[in-house]
């Protein structure tokens, strides 16, 4: 494993991972005990290598399409170790990129340093499908694995690579790789947002509650499977929920990406601007539900439970409840911020902007004139006892439920919960 960072490397060399993901630490330490891993800043081993592949970063430009410039770097250095490589060897591009790149980009630097050499290099594209959170999970039982290659000897080389996984194998074009991967998440992508759209139809609805409108859409044949007389809930339910919007390194980032390569084929992606639209929306919606229930915003104090883009991970990058921050402190609402992952640092924009960081949600709560749930952790879940019968009498916070994380039971009697997807009035004994 080659990076650029010594401080990362040096982490990782001690066993420690440099992100939070459920299981990698005890993996990496398996690996560095057997000998099969090694971590450098240089890439002398790229020459002995028979696959070697690219998983740097392609963020978001400010005009929407992909940021290039680490693939380039990493592509140059990778090109001119290749140089001194004595036997066949595959250049495999797992980033993330749009359709194209690898043969218009990738592949004439890949060329230029094979003209110096005695043996072949080949080329293939191999997306990942990793979920944050489940990543370790996730590589170690694909649902798919997916080779877009230059010609048969690169897609049988890397073919080898994935021999002892079960896994349906599809072998076809960059291009085609490249789309799918793209492809993958702007479903996901829409179906978040189609939930949305619902529930904020919902939410005018008295006695209507989204969570029940799509469990029920669930329960369709062809959205549920069925197994010796169970129902079995397809993995892909997981998106059609109501919440506050997706976030992270992948869904905006990408759906961006192929909506800005549409525009430069000449084609007006309108689906998946609209998806972009309303995921943007939902963001300031999740204030706006509050400022209807407790008026102006200004001079109140406000709680943010979650700063993470989801549960199970430390990852920051375009989540919902930075949106929110900043909305609220525009409005002129003072804001406290808490996550059990997260750390401080990791959040100085937030707090050179004015918010606070708390290591004590509870006794924030306590003190807050409205709370925001943003993430679904399950430390999150004291704000249900918080709410319930016994604490009627005491003063309490509006609370905005983003992620459904509380059931309606919990507080079906307390006009100071909020939720995603749940209209007026709807209160069951």
């Amino acid at each position: 494993g080659v990076d650029i960072s010594e401080e990362r490397v040096g982490v990782i060399r001690q066993g420690k991972s440099p992100f939070y993901e459920p299981g990698l630490e005890r993996a990496l330490a398996e690996v560095f005990k057997s000998g099969q891993f090694q971590v450098a800043t240089r890439l002398e081993s790229v020459a002995e290598a028979d696959v070697i592949m690219i998983c740097v970063g392609t963020p978001a430009a400010r005009d929407g399409a992909i940021e290039l410039t680490m693939l380039r770097e990493a592509l140059n250095h990778i090109a001119d170790a290749l140089q001194n490589g004595d036997h066949y060897q595959i250049v495999v591009v797992r980033s993330t990129v749009v359709p194209g790149t690898t043969e218009s980009l990738v592949w004439p630097v890949i060329e230029r340093a094979g003209k110096f050499r005695t043996h072949p290099v080949g080329l293939a594209v191999n997306p990942e499908f990793l979920r944050e959170g489940r990543a370790l999970k996730d590589f170690l039982n694909p649902d798919r694995i997916v080779i877009g290659e230059l010609n048969s000897r690169s897609g049988e080389t890397l073919s080898k690579v994935y021999e002892a996984f079960d896994a349906p194998l599809i072998r076809t074009t960059p291009a085609a790789a490249e789309m799918i991967k793209y492809t993958s998440n702007a479903l996901l992508a829409t179906l978040i947002s189609f939930s949305n759209e619902i529930a904020r139809i919902c939410e005018s609805l008295p006695g209507v509650d989204v969570e029940e409108i799509l469990e029920a859409l669930h329960l369709d044949r062809r959205l549920t499977l069925r197994a010796n007389g169970r129902r079995i809930s397809v993995g892909i339910n997981h998106y059609r929920k109501a919440g506050c919007s997706y976030g992270g390194s992948c869904l905006p980032k990408d759906l961006e990406a192929l909506i800005a390569l549409a525009r430069e084929l000449g084609l007006e992606p309108q689906l998946l601007a609209a998806v972009q639209a309303v995921n943007q929306s939902q963001r300031i919606h999740l204030v706006n539900l509050a400022e209807r229930s407790i008026g102006e915003l200004k001079g109140k104090r406000a709680l943010i439970l979650g700063l993470s883009f989801k549960e199970g991970t430390d990852d920051v990058r375009d989540s919902p409840a930075f949106s929110v921050v900043a909305e609220l402190l525009r409005r002129g609402a003072s804001v406290v911020v808490a996550d059990p992952l997260v750390k401080k640092e990791q959040v100085a924009e937030l707090l050179e902007l004015g918010a606070q960081f708390t290591h004590d949600p509870v006794s924030a709560f306590k003190g807050a004139d409205v709370c925001f749930i943003t993430t679904s952790a399950a430390e999150f879940k004291f704000v249900g006892a918080a709410l319930g019968p016994a604490a009627l009498g005491a003063k309490q916070p509006i609370v905005v439920d983003g992620r459904r994380v509380l059931p309606p039971s919990a507080v079906s009697r307390n006009h100071n919960y909020i939720a995603i997807g749940l209209g007026s009035a709807f209160h069951r004994d």
